[in-house]
């Protein structure tokens, strides 16, 4: 009604088990095709090997510039720049100078004609002065940003070497076959990965004909 103040809602785990069994939890997957929301009720163990489409994939590394320290002789020093990277699979750290990242960004923009995030420009003199190195840093996390939001580009080999990850396309590879075999080894045996006491409830629960408890035990 007008004037009545937003309702505030609290998501909390649910579970359709009864009292004297072990409860699970679920998560939702939501999704927007129309002017509808569409939801779908997953297990949370189901929910960490759930496969969203393409398009909601999102890339598995973060990297992160955490710092930044001025090297070299007195007379021509240079910036390096710290680079934290966090993958499913490892962290790492790397350091790296303006003339890598231009580097990278000429084989980037090379292989994908369609990304132009905007690359930090060239600067000759004070380009040691403190706010500049600051606010060059932050021009760097952002191109880094954008190319990891790219599916393609977060997938591309010279990133990967640059971001001192060069095994990462090899890992996730292991990842997916590894996925397939156990998802090739659910449908074969569906009731396989199901503890007993579920089995042993909906079995009860066929033998009494009670529907409510059948659906409670699965």
């Amino acid at each position: 009604m007008p004037g009545e103040a937003p309702k505030e809602f609290e998501f909390r785990s649910l579970s359709v088990f009864p009292s004297n069994q072990p409860a699970t939890e679920f998560r939702f997957e939501i999704t927007r095709d129309t002017g509808w929301h569409d939801y779908r009720m997953l297990r949370s163990e189901e929910w960490a090997t759930h496969n969203l489409r393409h398009e909601e994939k999102k890339s598995g590394i973060r990297s992160v510039i955490t710092k930044t320290e001025t090297r070299g002789p007195y007379s021509r020093p240079f910036t390096v720049y710290f680079i934290h990277t966090k993958t499913a699979f490892s962290v790492k750290g790397v350091c790296k100078r303006f003339s890598d990242f231009k580097e990278l960004d000429i084989k980037i923009k090379k292989n994908f004609k369609n990304f132009n995030s905007p690359f930090p420009p060239d600067k000759v003199f004070n380009s040691m002065q403190p706010e500049f190195v600051n606010e060059r840093r932050k021009q760097l996390q952002r191109y880094l940003d954008d190319a990891l939001s790219v599916p393609d580009i977060a997938g591309f080999s010279e990133l990967h070497t640059f971001l001192n990850i060069p095994e990462y396309n090899e890992l996730v590879t292991e990842e997916q076959q590894e996925e397939f075999h156990r998802e090739q080894k659910r449908n074969s045996h569906p009731d396989g990965d199901k503890p007993e006491t579920y089995l042993r409830a909906i079995d009860l629960a066929k033998a009494s004909g009670d529907r409510i408890a059948e659906a409670q035990a699965f």
